[in-house]
């Protein structure tokens, strides 16, 4: 099995948001065909799910040393060069994950459009 390390700025564990919850999933979806590392910032007690967690703070870039030089893939996203700059130097391929986040289009597009407490309100009523 390949071996993958995910990098992840966003904290991971009970409570997640964001890119945390997106790196967990990434994670937990490639972990039955790959040798999967999550190395990000935790909080609490990480539960397991198939793949292991390297805790790491973002304050050194060797912590993660080890595991990229056992790592066959990376993939992250491109802020993480900030933090890890030996990453620009990789041997192996740096796959990294371009999501941006917007807001879709139908969001109100400024402060002054219609608040969504004005939206009509709709109801949901079940199929009979």
């Amino acid at each position: 099995m390949a071996r993958v390390l995910l990098l992840c700025q966003d904290v991971v564990g009970p409570r997640m948001a964001g890119s945390g919850i997106r790196a967990w999933n990434l994670a937990r979806v490639l972990a039955p065909h790959c040798e999967v590392t999550l190395a990000a910032p935790t909080s609490g007690d990480v539960p397991l799910e198939g793949f292991r967690v390297l805790p790491v703070t973002l304050d050194d870039p060797t912590e993660i040393d080890a595991s990229l030089a056992a790592a066959e893939v990376v993939i992250s996203n491109g802020n993480m060069l900030h933090d890890y700059p030996q990453l620009e130097r990789l041997a192996v391929p740096w796959v990294v994950d371009a999501y941006v986040p917007r807001r879709p289009r139908r969001w109100p597009p400024t402060a002054t459009a219609t608040p969504p407490s004005a939206w009509p309100a709709t109801r949901w009523t079940p199929a009979r």
